[in-house]
C-alpha cells in the first residue's frame, strides 16, 4: 500500500493511500507512519510476544485437528490397501467396531474412504483400530511438544518461524521418540 498527503498552498489538507502510485503534484508520498498521525490513526502498535505465542497455539491446535481428521493410510489382512478419515465420529465408529469385536464378535460394518461399507473380520478392525490409535497419538504427542517450543520462544520472530509439522528442537525431539516409543509406536 502506499500512503500520500494532499497538500494546498503547502498545507496538509488530506490523506490517502493507494495500491498504485499518484502522479498529481498536490499528492506528495510518506511513510504509513506519517499517514497514520496525519489520519489520526495513531501509530501502529506491533502485537506483544504473548500475542503472538497465544495466535500460534491456535494455529497449531487447528493444524493438529486437521492431520488428525485427515486420518491415515490402512493395509488390511487380505493387502487391500485405503485411507481411514478420522474425524470425532469417524473415531467413534471406529471405537465401537473394536469394542464389539473385543466383546467377541467376529466382525463389523466399516468403510475405508471412498468405499462402501462392508463387514470386516475383527483382524482388519484391530488394523485399522491400531493405525487410528497409532495417527492420534503422534499428532497429539507432536503438538502437545511444539506448543511447549511455542511457549519457550523469546522473541515475535521465532514464534512466527514455527509452522505444524517443522523438525523440533533436539531435546524435544527426543522426549517425543521416547514417548511414542513408550506408547508402542506411532506414525509421521
Amino acid at each position: 500500500m502506499l500512503y500520500y498527503k494532499c497538500l494546498k498552498d503547502g498545507k496538509v489538507v488530506g490523506t490517502t493511500q493507494s495500491q498504485f502510485p499518484i502522479r498529481l503534484k498536490s499528492f506528495v508520498s510518506i511513510s504509513e507512519e506519517e499517514y497514520r498521525t496525519l489520519s489520526g490513526l495513531g501509530p501502529t502498535v506491533s502485537p506483544t510476544l504473548t500475542e503472538v505465542q497465544a495466535a500460534k497455539l491456535t494455529e497449531v491446535n487447528t493444524a493438529c485437528t486437521s492431520a488428525i481428521e485427515a486420518g491415515c493410510d490402512v493395509t488390511l489382512s487380505d493387502g487391500t490397501a485405503g485411507h481411514i478419515t478420522l474425524t470425532i465420529p469417524d473415531q467413534i465408529n471406529l471405537s465401537t467396531a473394536q469394542e464389539a469385536i473385543k466383546a467377541g464378535g467376529t466382525g463389523y460394518a466399516y468403510h475405508l474412504d471412498g468405499a462402501l461399507c462392508e463387514v470386516y473380520p475383527g483382524a482388519d478392525i484391530a488394523i485399522m483400530a491400531k493405525a487410528a490409535t497409532a495417527h492420534v497419538l503422534y499428532h497429539q504427542t507432536y503438538c502437545n511438544h511444539v506448543r511447549v517450543w511455542v511457549k519457550r520462544c523469546e522473541t515475535v520472530a521465532d514464534v512466527e518461524a514455527i509452522t505444524y509439522g517443522a523438525k523440533l528442537p533436539d531435546d524435544l525431539a527426543e522426549h517425543m521418540a521416547t514417548i511414542i516409543a513408550a506408547a508402542g509406536g506411532g506414525n509421521a
